[in-house]
């Protein structure tokens, strides 16, 4: 006599999961293959000049993870300067050194 939960030594299931249905699962199931990563989400940038030049480049996405504490302060930040969360980053960075134009400034929100 079996005792329940024990092994079956066939399927390899036990027997409270060895039922009609869990035995078709096992036999149905493939390897599952990773998808490849989606490329950078990209949109083109209308033309931006930077010191006379005319240059075109399109636009990347970047996630940032923080506390929401340090969400909630920027958000505040932003709201008091009159811009958006992403002018502050962006003249934060343009303050240890990245290139950021005047176009890179511009509040894109739509109005």
């Amino acid at each position: 006599m079996k005792k329940s939960g024990a092994s079956n030594r066939r399927s390899g299931t036990t027997a409270a999961a060895g039922s009609k249905n869990s035995k078709q699962n096992l036999v149905s199931q493939k390897p599952v293959k990773k998808k490849p990563k989606a490329p950078l989400k990209t949109r083109e940038l209308p033309v931006v000049r930077d010191q006379g030049a005319v240059i075109e480049e399109p636009m990347s996405q970047v996630t940032l993870k923080m506390r929401q504490s340090q969400h909630r302060e920027l958000s505040q930040m932003a709201f008091d300067a009159g811009t958006t969360m992403r002018g502050i980053i962006m003249r934060a960075l343009k303050s240890k050194g990245l290139t950021v134009t005047k176009d890179d400034l511009v509040d894109r929100r739509r109005k």
